[in-house]
């Protein structure tokens, strides 16, 4: 491998590792970036609309999220992971109550004051970025104290929602060790018709970032420059406080798809 140094702490790998900036999108331009990836990817594949005022799930028309955590390569936009901050997607859509996040929340840990609930949602990446880990990178970063914690006060405890079809939590949550609680299955609608099966449903599922979450990745600073393994099995995360390395499963190959609904 050859590499270059570029100015302290910073280094391009150049033959089969990538640096990738995670920041989360505030302004306006970088907003609108964001909500362009998502629809286009998710047009492409699953012919999805998005909009920002209405939506209806039988007519293949999605809510944007309200916050997105960028991957930049060389200030190209590469991927996107998005975060319901209110109004969920499986609170709003997938019949998921109060009262059953509570439930099983307080099954896995003391139930504490000011908790509030968002949703990790619509992850993409760009096509010649299928095969790197990017998605893994993405995934693992958006379960970051920081990215959950951006829009939420910092007395409050946050508990995490997404939904996506089982395939997705085998190849992408459990590789980068991050744990997941059944709610239920999603209820059927036509916006999943080209995403879901009988045999891979789409599923709501909870998650407790401080019990569920590996410490690197809950501690991850945004914004942050890290390197990416494009080839070598497992992938690595090289930070300027160090290395972070997360095994994956010989059975969770890189991800070749470039939107889930996760």
């Amino acid at each position: 491998m050859t590499t270059k140094t570029l100015k302290k702490n910073t280094t391009e790998l150049i033959n089969d590792k990538k640096n990738i900036t995670l920041r989360v999108a505030q302004k306006r331009s970088d907003i609108i970036r964001c909500q362009y990836l998502i629809a286009e990817r998710y047009n492409k594949y699953y012919k999805i609309f998005f909009s920002k005022d209405t939506a209806d799930l039988n007519a293949k028309i999605e809510p944007y999220p309200h916050k997105f955590l960028m991957a930049l390569h060389e200030d190209e936009l590469v991927g996107v992971i998005g975060l319901y901050t209110h109004n969920t997607y499986i609170e709003t859509f997938g019949n998921v109550s109060t009262g059953e996040i509570k439930k099983i929340s307080h099954q896995l840990t003391k139930e504490k004051p000011n908790t509030t609930f968002v949703e990790v949602t619509k992850l993409v990446i760009t096509s010649k970025w299928i095969g790197t880990h990017l998605s893994q990178l993405l995934l693992g970063a958006a379960f970051s104290k920081t990215f959950l914690s951006s829009s939420v006060n910092d007395s409050q405890n946050i508990i995490v929602g997404t939904c996506a079809k089982i395939s997705v939590f085998k190849h992408l949550f459990t590789p980068v060790g991050i744990s997941t609680h059944l709610i239920k299955d999603f209820p059927k609608y036509k916006v999943h018709e080209l995403y879901g099966t009988k045999k891979n449903p789409v599923q709501s599922r909870l998650i407790i970032p401080e019990l569920d979450v590996p410490k690197q990745l809950y501690d991850l600073q945004i914004p942050g420059t890290h390197a990416i393994d494009a080839v070598k099995p497992g992938y690595n995360l090289k930070t300027n406080d160090g290395t972070i390395k997360i095994s994956r499963t010989k059975k969770a190959p890189p991800s070749k798809t470039e939107a889930t609904n996760v």
